[in-house]
């Protein structure tokens, strides 16, 4: 097809973009929230931590958290966008990809994509310019 697609993310929002380089264009077709990253820590957890015996001794403590709350749900939202490009490159409505996220979802989403999706990133950039507007996302793009 030749169509080359712009995300966009950090780790609330994906913008996904058709971009035609030459023309200058730069269209939006599809955003994606993730509100669930905008929440307190204390809202993200389902229970309190359980509580456990020492080994030794007659102490007791709470056990915590095993990962943080809000990485997690970067990951699950970095996997719903990952789905989400797999899906399209196998039905071939894209042929290159460039990607534009926050650092630290930069990474996060880097481990998600599939194989085939990493054959077909033809630039990333770690740029927190989810809230620009396109024109601005267009001269993020030629540097």
């Amino acid at each position: 097809m030749g169509d080359t697609w712009v995300l966009v993310a950090d780790e609330a929002k994906a913008r996904f973009f058709r971009y035609q380089p030459r023309k200058e264009i730069l269209d939006e077709f599809e955003t994606l929230a993730h509100p669930q990253r905008r929440l307190q820590t204390s809202e993200l957890i389902e229970d309190k931590p359980g509580r456990v015996f020492d080994s030794a001794g007659d102490g007791r403590h709470s056990m915590g958290q095993p990962t943080d709350p809000h990485e997690q749900e970067a990951l699950r939202f970095a996997r719903e966008i990952a789905g989400k490009l797999d899906l399209a490159r196998a039905r071939n409505e894209y042929d290159s990809l460039m990607v534009v996220a926050a650092p630290a979802f930069l990474g996060i989403l880097r481990d998600t994509l599939s194989g085939e999706v990493r054959k077909r990133v033809a630039h990333e950039a770690a740029k927190n310019v989810v809230h620009m507007g396109r024109e601005d996302i267009l001269r993020q793009l030629r540097h």
